[in-house]
């Protein structure tokens, strides 16, 4: 996996503007809190996690329990890029995401 992480990142992180970046970071700071209107979101949600994501999960857990109808679907041996680290289990929980939409 690190072969594929570390040169990814690196792309990544030279394609930024780095005063966007240093930008992104303080908004996402000082964003307001959005919480509470979770339930206003009509259509339909799926929210997918990796399970060895720890920083994130409980925030997925919240997420998906603040959306009515909502479902959160840890992708097993997965972290912070389960479409790159399980990618079939990923590929599954869109595949059930679609299914359940579509009926």
């Amino acid at each position: 996996w690190s072969e594929i992480y570390w040169p990814h990142h690196r792309r990544r992180y030279l394609a930024m503007d780095p005063v966007g970046y240093a930008a992104l970071g303080v908004a996402m700071v000082e964003q307001e809190d959005l919480r509470d209107r979770l339930g206003e979101i009509a259509c339909p949600t799926t929210v997918l996690i990796g399970e060895g994501d720890h920083e994130f999960l409980d925030g997925s857990k919240a997420l998906a329990g603040g959306i009515p109808g909502a479902v959160c679907i840890d992708i097993r041996d997965a972290g912070h890029h389960p479409h790159m680290e399980n990618p079939g289990a990923w590929r599954s929980a869109l595949y059930a995401h679609l299914d359940r939409v579509s009926r």
